[in-house]
This record gives C-alpha cells, structure tokens and sequence, in this order.
C-alpha cells in the first residue's frame, strides 16, 4: 500500500515539505511544462509513444553526463514570456532547454509522466532519471540557492526517492 511504502521511505527521505524536497518538486513540475496552478499536468505519453522509448537503463542515464557538454542556442534559451516564481533563477530556463534536449536525443517528444503508471513503469523510470540527473547538475551550479536546503539531502538516489514519491 502507499501508506506502507512512504513509512518505508520515510526513514531515509526528507519530510515533503523541507526545503530540498520543495525544489526537486518545483524542479519536476518546471521540467515537464507545470508552470502554474491553472495550468493543468501534460497528458500521459501515448502509446506510440512509449512505444518508441529506447531500452535505456536509468542507471546509464543517470551516469552519462555528456549531454551537460552540448551548446544550447541563446535563441533557445530565452522563455521571456515564461515569469518564474520567486525562489526560482533565471538558470532554470537553461537547465529546462538541456533537460528537453537529452529528452529529444532518446527520441521522446513530451516531457511528461506515465500518470497512471507505478515510478518503477519503463517510461517514468526514463524520465525521472533524466530529472534526477538534471536536478543534481543544476543543484551543482547553484539553481536552487533560494532554497536553503539541508547539506546531507543530496544524492541522485535521494532525488529519485523524492521524485518517486511525488509521483
């Protein structure tokens, strides 16, 4: 059950509501389009879709790195019309424009989640390892400095944990 499975990761997550927890949510909703209140979450994948998925295992993409190395166009980073709330940084639309194009390297088209799916599903467990991995790169250079986040809540198996229960 739900209630059992979140006493289990209680034990070694943070409570929902500590500071890293809130950026790694904030963060998910940025990265999948969920700006506001009255927009609504982006539509599950179809099933062409997920059928198109790559067979990549989420370890592997939580380890490949190279994509940090890529060359965004300015044009491509600029959201002027996009007003971010107030803990989050101008970076972000920089961090969401590589997050969309790792995305578009595997060939997956929507940022988005497999709503009715469990995390474990093969294509969350692709997407949220591309949001742990980009959450902790841009945790790295400082994203989420208005967040005063705890030192030992760190880590991609945290992240995941967090994202997983979120989900």
């Amino acid at each position: 059950s739900v209630k059992k499975q979140n006493k289990m990761v209680s034990e070694w997550l943070p409570d929902h509501n500590t500071p890293y927890c809130e950026s790694v949510t904030d963060v998910i909703k940025y990265l999948i389009g969920w700006i506001n209140k009255e927009t609504p979450y982006p539509c599950s994948p179809t099933l062409v879709e997920i059928s198109k998925l790559p067979q990549e295992l989420p370890s592997v993409i939580l380890d490949d790195t190279q994509i940090f190395q890529s060359k965004l166009e300015p044009e491509a980073i600029l959201e002027t019309n996009t007003k971010l709330p107030p803990r989050q940084k101008a970076s972000w639309f920089q961090h969401r424009q590589l997050f969309l194009h790792e995305l578009a390297s595997f060939g997956i088209s929507s940022a988005t989640l497999d709503w009715k799916c469990s995390p474990e599903s093969p294509w969350n467990s692709v997407i949220l390892a591309c949001v742990a991995k980009h959450y902790e790169w841009a945790k790295s250079r400082g994203a989420f400095s208005m967040y005063p986040i705890n030192i030992e809540h760190t880590g991609k198996l945290m992240c995941l944990g967090t994202l997983e229960r979120w989900l």
